[in-house]
């Protein structure tokens, strides 16, 4: 599957590295700020299970399977690149 990954981060001055090595530890594009997008064999639950674990209670983040070619937005070519890429894989 290919998941968008999208946070909200509320603590200021925390260390997010758990996080970003969770997400960099499978094939990731990072289109936005804090929007990645993540070629994984777990399910949205199961994915969204681990995030949980290295975020902060007061986070907020959505993981959505975004493997279907039904989406659209403005982002680099290079992004939408990557993710008909992954998509195709599946």
């Amino acid at each position: 599957m290919v998941a968008l990954v999208s946070y909200d981060l509320r603590q200021l001055g925390r260390d997010y590295e758990s996080l970003y090595s969770l997400l960099k530890s499978v094939p990731y594009d990072r289109p936005l700020e804090s929007v990645w997008f993540v070629r994984t064999s777990l399910s949205t639950q199961a994915l969204s299970d681990k995030i949980k674990l290295v975020i902060d209670a007061n986070d907020r983040f959505l993981v959505m399977d975004v493997s279907s070619s039904d989406y659209g937005g403005w982002l680099a070519k290079t992004s939408w690149d990557w993710l008909r890429l992954q998509s195709a894989l599946r």
